[in-house]
Parts: structure tokens; sequence; C-alpha cells
């Protein structure tokens, strides 16, 4: 179901940059984490950093201690690039090798994710955002089957560590918003957002993102149809 004030067409946002993080899980089943980041005129959208991006992220210091936390069927497989400056630009993907966990206790089930909270300057639903991360080891959990303290730091620093491999290629982690209607809101009847005449086209923008985090230790369930 569409939320209110969908725009239907091809996403376009000026000056952002899509960033896909795909995996494959134990089961071989694909998934991904889609963030997004500035970059002027979505320029920095190639191969060479689509390579770079990956290269970092899948070879540091904290890639190797956060996929200890990992199931070693779990494969860190590609970094993909699209600008979204224009409609239906190309998307770039990594030729680096794959990267592999190394967790020796048997992978959590494959619904299993931990979600990181992604903070804006901005208070709200449009000043927050999520990334489920996918396919941990058994070992990534105490025993009450939450995520041990340290699975969460280790988390978090390879995140961070992602969020800087694309500032060194020239792309700034951000919160993306597209372009949506003026609606009125079925929860409280006033028009959305505050300040806009109803059916007023509200352009695409985008948040930087400050902090990268976790509330909590409890696993959540992110699930997609194929």
């Amino acid at each position: 179901m569409r939320a209110p004030g969908y725009l239907a067409g091809p996403l376009v946002i000026p000056n952002v940059v899509e960033v896909v993080i795909s995996w494959i899980l134990a089961n071989d089943r694909p998934a991904s984490n889609v963030l997004h980041a500035t970059s002027a005129g979505g320029e920095a959208a190639t191969e060479a950093n689509a390579t770079a991006v990956m290269d970092a992220i899948s070879t540091s210091a904290e890639w190797v201690a956060y996929a200890d936390r990992l199931s070693a069927g779990t494969h860190l497989m590609a970094v993909k690039l699209r600008s979204l400056h224009e409609a239906n630009n190309v998307q770039w993907l990594s030729t680096s090798a794959q990267a592999d966990g190394l967790g020796a206790d048997g992978a959590l089930p494959e619904e299993v994710a931990l979600c990181a909270t992604l903070k804006t300057a901005h208070a709200g639903r449009k000043g927050r955002g999520r990334i489920y991360l996918p396919g941990f080891d058994k070992s990534a959990c105490d025993s009450q089957g939450h995520a041990l303290e340290s699975t969460r730091t280790l988390a978090a620093a390879w995140l961070n560590q992602v969020s800087a491999a694309l500032e060194t290629n020239f792309m700034s982690l951000c919160i993306a918003h597209r372009s949506y209607v003026a609606y009125t809101s079925p929860a409280t009847g006033r028009v959305v957002p505050e300040g806009a005449a109803l059916g007023d086209i509200i352009p695409a923008d985008h948040d930087a993102v400050f902090v990268i985090g976790f509330e909590d230790g409890i696993f959540d369930s992110q699930r997609r149809r194929k």
C-alpha cells in the first residue's frame, strides 16, 4: 500500500546516490541494505568508486572484527552505486572479491536482523533512518537471544567505517526523501507537511547523517518476498 502523497514515476533525488550493499545468506537467499549518500550531480556513482568502497568495507580491521559475529555462510558480495540525480541512470557494480563471515557457531534464522538507527539534525520520523543488518552467527547473541553489547559495538564500528569509505570516495551518508504531494493525515486531519497547501508538490531533498548506533540489543525480523 502506497503512503499518502505518493508520486508515481522514476525516482529522482537531486545530488543523491543510491548505495546498495549486497549479501548472500547461509541459506543462499540474497539480502541487501539500501543507503543514500550526497554527491554533487550524482557524479560519484562510478564503477571505480563502487569498487573502492567495497574494498574499504570488506578488508578493514572493522570488517574482520565484525565478520567474526556473522555466520560463515554469510557473504558480503558487492557494493552498487546509482545516481538518482536524473531518472533511469545505470547502476554500477563493484568488481571486488566477496568477503565471508567468520562465525563458527551456526547461522541465526534468515529473517533475523539487527536494526541500526541513523540520526540527522532533525527530530521526528523524517530525521531518522534504519539499517537492518542480516546474516548473524549464534555467537552474536547471549543466552536470552539478545545481541551482545560487543556485537552492537562491532556493528556500529563497521557501519561508521562504511560512512567513512563513502566520504573518501566523494559521498556523504544521508537520509533521502523522494518528492511527494502534500496530503491530509488520516491520523490528525492536518495537512502534511505543516505549512503546505493540500496538493502542493514537495520537492525531493535529503538530510545528512550524524550518528549511527543501536537503541537496544533486541533482534528484529526483516523479510522481503521473492
